[in-house]
């Protein structure tokens, strides 16, 4: 493993398994080296940023190697890491495959560091001490010496660049093609860490654009992070336009800018991330003349074919902007088939793509200027799935590939010039991959000979197995083919010298009858016409069939009425035949004339022995006559194997008879051994082969065996997977799959070594593959040897850990989508996998599942509550699927599950719900929904019974369930059937009573969720509707926002006699509102109710009224009060506080009232200015602080007091204008107290003591 890292990232110094991995760019290093483009810039990562460089790494192995995170990364990354839990880590590498779609991009600034010499300067050693002077307009560059500077130059140089120098005087002329200057030079701006951003397409290409054309360009941002994205167009009278750029919310974090250029010359097209130029900026734009006319481009090949297009195969098409299309000269046609040597064609190799001819000259009725773009939507709509790749093979012609990743109805949309060609868009049903090598094809049709004129030649293809695809058959005759517009005969004519003469007329072609059997078989006749060789061209999917095309020899039919018989054996007589055994005695027989000069003689023997049988015609004894017949034992056939035979079968003659696929007997050697015969033989072809064995004179079976006759088998093309290969428990099973299929014939061997002896279990599957299972007891490291004809298979040895009892137990799974049976084909379906029990959700789940050809099916996790994940896929194959379940790479107690998958419907899963279901009006459209998600592939059935016809409508979803609206004309009962597969589902038929209509004028709706003055961000509004006087209807709130969905739907709350309250949650601040409340499907009045969401809190808006605010002076020493209003300033908390002339607060009462006010009473005890300030919602109400001004009261003058001194006062009033005050002291000490009356001191209430 450590000479693997060591050859894959050779610039680093990687000798261990610990520290060499700590700062977390060797892991990166290790990605991009296996991907490379996945990871580009793991060079520049700085080593004290290692947590965030192992996170980065890892995370992008795990999404796109396959590469499950075994340890964390703050494991990889310290000091005191496990060595064989990195070792564990790194052992996933070797075998990892790069995912569809990876955003693979080149290093975004692979200059960054100045003055780095180059790998030429590297190689031969070379310094100069130059400074540089660049020169555009002339060829050439010139070097001048500097003191105390070297630089190393490096340039891509044409033929005819030379160095010069002044101070040789000479020139240096350099090889043509040698790279020579790095990508950024000493005191150049650009140099230095710019934007990782790159910027592409056709926007921003040197040529193409045109006049009055749109065009557009891409600015990918994956690995420069957050910043602002700017782009801007110069066109030649130097005005600058600013061009928008929008965000495509992808992976790559990509934007997509357009304009429509207005004037011919050249542009530049400005590109700014975070205020600084992407490398590459500006970029100069030679744009055309006037657009050319898109209605004269015109686009063909299988890329656009309604069918034959495969999901994750490659495909293409041509546009033609020339006039040139499909009459181009030497254009191959669609179906034609290139190889790269006659015996590709024979293997089924084929090269994807034909090779790019020569340009023809110009057309007449060529399109002009413009350049062609290509968009694929996907079944769901989107655009950015499946990428497109265009590029010019010649003049006026385009290619376009393209890869889709989904099955269903693509839209190929192809523009020129920016506007859509003729036929655009164009609709490509893109299928399931079919195995075109599992289809076979057989019968007497296909045979080279025994077929004759007029005779029905039938055969049969078989597709079990083979996946979804068309059977496409075409039978020509009568030796040579030709395709085009019509169909042509074609006749041929020897000239003698080596040359022939072939002349082509119309024809017709031979009737084909086919049958489809519905059981993945069909069967195919046709009758021939002509006696001379037919082609039988069989394909599925777009793809021949194993052996196809069939050669047949059509002969002529036999003329019985040329045939003559003569001699004496057919001359008249009478025959007489007696039969005698070994004793003489007379045996009984019988014959009989079969009226055609033959006879049928029919005995049975009593015994056995030797038996005699003399034979007389016309009273005279025949050649060969008599005749010695040896009567055997009778023979119990039955007991007769192929592989052996019985010791009582009894004694007879055995004999075998093996036909080679070519028609030819081959010969077999029979060896007769104690168990029965040993037969041998050497197949010479390769193909299928026909094993006849009798036994006593009579065949063993009534068919003969057939064999497949295989190339010699290849290790190479052995797989292997599943989860025993890397990891497993002790003392339960560790699983896997070995997958022979497309090796051929060998042996087959399988060893575990570890630290236990582990029982290994093997079950042949029957169709090419085998389950294994080995039994671990011990934990350790284990090693999986699997041969093939004694050959290590690819990986092998695999190396796997095994660990003690799992922690995972307390995780469990459940649902439809891990049963064992009941998952049907093309249906979706899904599970739970709950990890709540653990405590720690800071684990990562991974679900793999494997199909039974050995595929994977994509899995979507959608996480549920914390710790807690739902798990859907949508099978597309029949039979054994097993689901691998990990959690932070550890299999879950129970992983792999088993889940057989079929073709068939359960209506016992349907479900319909709905208003429709439970009451309907007449004269509306009454609607329910029907779920059919997890039920099967089957047919919906709807009716409708009652006292009328009710219009009754569908409309799919396409979410696995559709929505069902029924118009009734006449109330009463009606009776709603709801069938799938021909079956009814639960509930179904439903009973269902209509009213009559409703006046939806009668309904009343208030409250302060349709008031636009009440309705708060983020707030739980609700309004009250009200009809009880509009009749019985269905209620439906329907809340739409110009800033996206809501939430959450508004919730209806039924609380009788038709009224209902809604409740939902507001939206954010700004957004405009509109609630849509219908009844009986009509709007009630004031709908639709519109309004703008105002904020959560507006301090500003709330109002301070009273004499403690007063802006005139209050008196002193008496209790006050102001009023807060917030009904218009939304929900928030009051905190009012007052502030003494003295600094200190005094205390505040804020007592709520009910109608959206608050009174807030404080007591003045000092003369002077107080302030007060009031917060609403955490922030300050408008122009608080208030300044209020305390006056003194009354007459202090006149005041005089018996006094006793307290620390903690309490004051009676004894009503006759005199106060008591107590107080009690605790400690000793020296106190003061202060008496004042109406905010002011008495005299002499100044107290020390």
């Amino acid at each position: 493993l450590l000479h693997y890292i060591q050859s894959k990232v050779p610039d680093l110094p990687i000798n261990n398994f610990t520290s060499d991995w700590n700062d977390g760019r060797a892991v990166g290093a290790l990605v991009d080296s296996i991907a490379p483009g996945l990871c580009p810039d793991w060079s520049d990562w700085i080593p004290k940023d290692a947590l965030k460089n192992a996170t980065d790494a890892m995370t992008i192995a795990d999404d796109w190697l396959g590469v499950p995170q075994l340890i964390t990364p703050e494991e990889l990354v310290n000091p005191n890491c496990d060595e064989l839990s990195t070792m564990t880590y790194l052992s996933q590498y070797p075998n990892a495959k790069l995912k569809p779609n990876a955003p693979l991009r080149p290093r975004t600034n692979p200059g960054r560091q100045q003055g780095a010499k180059c790998s030429l300067a590297r190689r031969y050693r070379l310094s100069l001490p130059w400074r540089y002077v660049r020169d555009s307009s002339v060829k050439r560059m010139d070097l001048h010496p500097r003191a105390s500077q070297q630089t190393c130059f490096c340039a891509k140089l044409s033929r005819d660049w030379q160095f010069s120098t002044d101070s040789c005087g000479g020139l240096w002329p350099l090889s043509w093609g040698q790279v020579y200057l790095p990508q950024t030079f000493p005191n150049d701006s650009r140099a230095g860490n710019g934007p990782m951003v790159r910027c592409y397409g056709p926007g921003v290409e040197p040529s193409g654009p045109v006049v009055g054309a749109p065009t557009h360009f891409t600015i990918e941002t994956f690995s420069a992070g957050k910043g602002k994205v700017e782009s801007y167009l110069q066109g030649p009278d130097g005005k600058i336009e600013m061009l928008d750029c929008k965000f495509n919310n992808d992976r790559s974090l990509t934007y997509t800018s357009t304009y429509t250029p207005r004037k011919e010359g050249d542009h530049l097209v400005t590109v700014k991330f975070s205020g600084r130029e992407i490398p590459k900026s500006p970029f100069r734009v030679n744009i055309s003349g006037f657009a050319g006319d898109p209605s004269k481009v015109t686009a063909s090949g299988p890329g656009l074919q309604p069918n034959g297009v495969m999901v994750n195969r490659p495909t293409y098409f041509e546009i033609f902007s020339k006039g040139i299309g499909k009459d181009r000269p030497g254009l191959p046609l669609q179906s034609q088939i290139y190889s790269s040597k006659p015996s590709d064609l024979k293997n089924n190799s084929y090269l994807p793509l034909p090779p790019v001819l020569p340009s023809p000259p110009p057309s007449p009725s060529d399109a002009g200027r413009g350049t062609p773009e290509v968009i694929v939507l996907d079944p769901s709509g989107h655009k950015n799935t499946v990428p497109v790749k265009i590029k010019q093979i010649s003049e006026g012609v385009h290619r376009c590939e393209y890869v889709t990743t989904s099955v269903g109805l693509h839209s190929i949309n192809v523009f020129f010039a920016g506007q859509p060609i003729p036929g655009s868009p164009f609709g490509v049903k893109v299928s399931p991959v079919s195995d075109v090598r599992k289809v076979k094809a057989s019968g007497r049709g296909l045979q080279p000979i025994g077929v004759r004129v007029k005779d029905e030649a039938d055969f049969k293809v078989y597709t079990e197995g083979a996946g979804e695809g068309n059977v496409e058959i075409k039978v020509i005759g009568p030796g040579f083919s030709i395709e085009g517009p019509s169909q042509a005969k074609i006749e041929c004519n020897d000239n003698g010298d080596g040359s022939a003469d072939v002349m082509t007329s119309e024809y017709n072609p031979l009737k084909l009858h086919a049958q489809d059997n519905k059981d993945k078989t069909y069967d195919f006749s046709y009758r021939p016409q002509t006696a001379s060789k037919h082609t039988v061209q069989v394909s599925y999917g777009g793809v021949a069939v194993p052996d196809s095309p069939f050669r047949v020899f059509v002969t002529e039919p036999t003329d019985a009425a040329a045939v003559k018989v003569f001699g004496p054996g057919v001359e008249s007589g009478d025959v007489q035949i007696a039969l005698t055994n070994e004793n003489g005695q007379d045996v009984p027989l019988t014959i009989e004339d079969n009226g055609d000069g033959t006879f049928t003689v029919e005995y049975e023997a009593p015994a056995p022995g030797k038996h005699r049988v003399t034979v007389l015609y016309g009273d005279a004894e025949v050649p060969q006559s008599p005749l010695t017949i040896n009567v055997l034992p009778q023979v119990d056939v039955t007991r007769v194997k192929v592989d052996g035979l019985e010791p009582n079968a009894g004694r007879a003659d055995f004999s075998v008879s093996i036909t080679s696929p070519s028609g030819m007997r081959v010969r077999a050697h029979v060896v007769p051994t104690r168990e029965g015969y040993l037969v041998n033989f050497t197949p010479t072809e390769l193909g299928e082969y026909l094993l006849s064995i009798q036994f006593g004179g009579q065949p063993i079976s009534a068919a003969p065996y057939r064999l497949t006759c295989t190339p010699g088998g290849s290790a190479n093309s052995v797989k292997a997977w599943g989860p025993g290969l890397s990891y497993g428990v002790v003392c339960r099973p560790a699983e896997f799959v070995i997958d022979t299929r497309e090796a051929g014939q060998g042996g087959l061997g399988v060893t575990v070594e570890g630290p236990c002896e582990a029982a290994i279990n093997c079950r042949d599957n029957g169709d090419g593959t085998c389950a294994v299972a080995y039994l671990p007891t011990e934990t350790g490291i284990y090693s999986i040897n699997i041969t093939f004809n004694d050959e290590h298979i690819h990986g092998s040895p695999f190396t796997a850990t095994v660990t003690g009892d799992s922690p995972l137990k307390p995780i469990t799974v459940s649902g439809d989508g891990i049963q064992p049976h009941g998952v049907f084909v093309d249906i979706p379906t899904d599970f739970v996998v709950d990890t709540r029990a653990l405590g720690n959700h800071d684990g990562k789940v991974l679900c793999l599942i494997n199909n039974p050809s050995g595929s994977r099916t994509d899995a979507f996790l959608q996480p549920l509550t914390d710790g807690a994940y739902k798990i859907s896929y949508t099978p597309f194959e029949e039979g054994r699927h097993t689901i691998e379940l990990l959690y932070d790479g550890v299999p879950i107690p129970g992983s792999p599950f088993t889940v057989n998958v079929k073709r068939d419907c359960d209506p016992n899963k349907c479900n319909a719900y709905g208003p429709g279901l439970e009451k309907g009006i007449v004269g509306i459209s009454n609607a329910f929904t029907v779920e059919t998600k997890g039920a099967g592939t089957g047919g919906l059935g709807l009716a409708i019974m009652g006292p009328s016809q009710a219009k009754m409508t569908c409309q799919d979803n396409r979410d696995g369930s559709c929505t069902v609206e029924y118009i009734p004309l006449v109330p009463g009962e009606y009776d709603i059937a709801v069938k799938f597969g021909d079956q009814h589902i639960p509930g179904s038929p439903f009973k269902v009573g209509v009213d009559s209509s409703v006046e939806s004028n009668n309904v009343q709706v208030w409250g302060p969720g349709v008031e636009p003055a009440k309705i708060r961000s983020n707030k739980l509004m609700q309004f009250h509707v009200d009809g009880a006087n509009a009749g019985d209807a269905p209620l439906e709130v329907e809340i739409q926002t110009d800033k996206g969905p809501l939430l959450s739907k508004p919730k209806i709350l039924d609380k009788g006699n038709n009224s209902y309250d809604v409740t939902y949650v507001a939206p954010q601040e700004g957004a405009n509102l509109t609630t849509k409340v219908t009844w009986g499907g009509e709007d009630v009045p004031g709908s639709p109710f519109k309004s703008k969401v105002r904020p959560k809190v507006e301090p500003h808006k709330v109002k301070l009224s009273g004499n403690g605010v007063s802006p005139r002076a209050i008196p002193a020493s008496l209790p006050t009060e102001f009023l807060i209003d917030t009904s218009e300033a939304g929900d928030g908390d009051v905190k009012v506080d007052v502030m003494g002339p003295d600094g200190h607060p005094r205390k505040v009462k804020v007592t709520e009232n009910s109608d959206g006010t608050f009174t807030a009473s404080y007591l003045p005890d000092d003369c002077g200015k107080y302030k007060i300030n009031v917060k609403y919602g955490g922030e300050d109400v408008t122009s608080t602080p208030i300044p209020v001004q305390v006056q003194a009261t009354g007459k202090v003058n006149l005041c005089y007091e018996n006094l006793i001194f307290d620390l903690d006062i309490d004051i009676e009033d004894n009503g006759d204008g005199t106060f008591n005050i107590y107080y009690t002291v605790k400690d000793a000490g020296d106190y003061t107290l202060s008496v004042k009356f109406g905010g002011q001191p008495v005299p002499e209430g100044f107290y020390s003591f």
